[in-house]
């Protein structure tokens, strides 16, 4: 059976037994591309009758996607299974690739909790393309599916362990969020469910108050400073904004509820036009300077034509909706060519110049030539990540990664290393260069920055206000340089070192300083 697609292409549905209560369903598809390539993309849905607790039923037992796709004269295979249990929930994911090395390959285990919550993972395990584990991660949850604890194990250079704890309130919603570091955020709730405070791990608390409908009415920052809302009664769309200096926005809609004027508060209005598809069309700035938009008739915009009458063109491949070329106001064209799989192969300049791509099995940028023919090559892991790049004078960059994937050294074609060092949290700790310098970062519990000490033990601190906004900094030497901010959250002064102060005067919307 052959369904048409919108876009002109033709999708076949297969449907075929195979004995012993086993059916295949397939759909397979033939893209065409601009870039001369082509594609077949098939899914394999295989089912089997099998007895199960609420008695002999048919249930999907794997599914198998694979993309064949030709670039560069060259057919590539990629495929995908999925293996699921007998309550129908994923089991297996192997990919892998005929084009790969074995350590493209990748492959992941499920297990979950009893029938009644089948749907819930309880541990699930990484393999690489050898089998040997190399990250777990199991979770825990309260009556009600709620997830309560989550705890990663990654087994490659280090083993390590980082837990994430949540509890949840008697009505069931999260009470609290504890990260690996030990630091606990807290959050509260009205009668109707809505989150109404956060409390950070310092104790800086922001607290929301809401209508009746369930909008945003009131906001509260840590340090007290109040935004306001208001909405219409009957559409519910808002109608004004007013921040903790009093100084509030209002907002325009026509009967369709599309928002066609925003007046700030010195009475500056930008207007907003639509088209019959509801596609905005022009955008009218206070001063009366208007910007354009064309679309085609699949809702593409292919112009805009700025206030000075000056036009960019997009072009676009019947098929997909790729964009095919760029046209600069002054006629320049930037095109771009693809290959079946739908990835951007050449890009031609205006001059003529041409960027070149070719990719690797699994689809990731392999080999990169410049419009002069200079080639970068680039390999991956198993991940995915980048791990080697080598440039037209055959210089090679090296990049390595721990287990929870943060880049942790970098060795270029002299074999220099820089290295980062995180904490549990994912944030850099130390930066250490070629020559063995090394630069340590500190953070408080919010994860704002509070110094940074080099080699030599200088070290510079930072402070900040209970909204985050870095109020001080403190060089080695002990001179100190200050901030100060409105309730708004604009700077408004600035004292150096010497005490010279610099002070900033804003209107209701704009800025001017002395």
């Amino acid at each position: 059976m052959h369904l048409p697609r919108p876009d002109g292409d033709t999708q076949e549905s297969q449907a075929r037994s195979r004995g012993r209560g086993l059916a295949m369903l397939s759909l397979v598809n033939a893209l065409g591309s601009s870039g001369g390539g082509e594609m077949c993309h098939e899914q394999v849905f295989n089912y089997e009758a099998v007895a199960t607790a609420n008695g002999s039923t048919r249930v999907q037992v794997s599914t198998v996607f694979q993309d064949l796709h030709q670039g560069d004269g060259t057919y590539l295979h990629t495929q995908t299974n999925v293996v699921f249990n007998q309550d129908g929930h994923p089991r297996y994911l192997d990919e892998y690739s005929e084009q790969g090395t074995p350590e493209d390959d990748r492959f992941i285990e499920r297990d979950y909790a009893d029938p009644t919550f089948s749907d819930l993972v309880t541990e699930q395990r990484t393999r690489d393309a050898n089998g040997h584990l190399v990250a777990r991660i199991t979770y825990r949850y309260l009556p009600g599916t709620r997830l309560q604890h989550e705890e990663g194990h990654w087994l490659l250079e280090e083993p390590r362990v980082l837990t994430t704890t949540r509890t949840y309130n008697d009505r069931g919603l999260l009470a609290s969020t504890t990260n690996p570091l030990g630091q606990t955020t807290w959050y509260d709730y009205d009668t109707a469910g809505h989150r109404t405070q956060i409390t950070d791990p310092l104790g800086h608390t922001t607290h929301t108050d809401y209508t009746p409908a369930g909008q945003v009415l009131r906001e509260t920052d840590p340090r007290g400073a109040v935004t306001l809302f208001s909405y219409d009664p009957i559409s519910q769309t808002l109608q004004h904004r007013t921040d903790a200096l009093g100084h509030t926005t209002s907002y325009r809609y026509d009967d369709r509820q599309r928002l066609v004027a925003e007046e700030d508060a010195l009475g500056h209005t930008t207007r907003y036009a639509y088209n019959d598809r509801d596609q905005l069309v022009a955008v009218t700035n206070p001063l009366g300077a208007t910007t354009r938009f064309e679309y085609d008739a699949y809702g593409r915009q292919v112009a805009t034509i700025d206030a000075l009458g000056r036009r960019t063109e997009r072009r676009y491949a019947p098929n997909f909706g790729q964009m095919t070329a760029q046209v600069d106001p002054l006629g320049f064209v930037t095109s771009y060519t693809y290959d079946g799989a739908g990835r951007v192969i050449a890009v031609t300049d205006p001059r003529g110049g041409q960027t070149r791509t070719h990719y690797d099995a699994r689809g990731r940028a392999a080999v990169t030539i410049d419009p002069l023919g200079a080639t970068q090559v680039m390999s991956y892991d198993a991940m995915g990540r980048p791990i080697q790049t080598t440039n037209a004078l055959s210089y090679t960059t090296h990049r390595a990664y721990d287990s929870l994937g943060r880049l942790v050294v970098v060795t270029d074609t002299l074999g220099a290393a820089t290295s980062s060092t995180y904490d549990d949290a994912g944030r850099l700790v130390a930066h250490t260069d070629p020559r063995g310098a090394t630069i340590q970062y500190t953070y408080d519990a919010d994860g704002r920055l509070m110094a940074t000490t080099d080699a030599t033990q200088a070290t510079t601190s930072y402070e900040y206000n209970a909204a985050g906004q870095r109020t001080a900094v403190t060089d080695p030497l002990g001179f100190v340089t200050r901030s100060e901010y409105d309730l708004a959250g604009r700077l408004i002064a600035t004292t150096d070192a010497a005490g010279a102060t610099t002070r900033y005067r804003y209107d209701a919307v704009a800025t001017w300083w002395r």
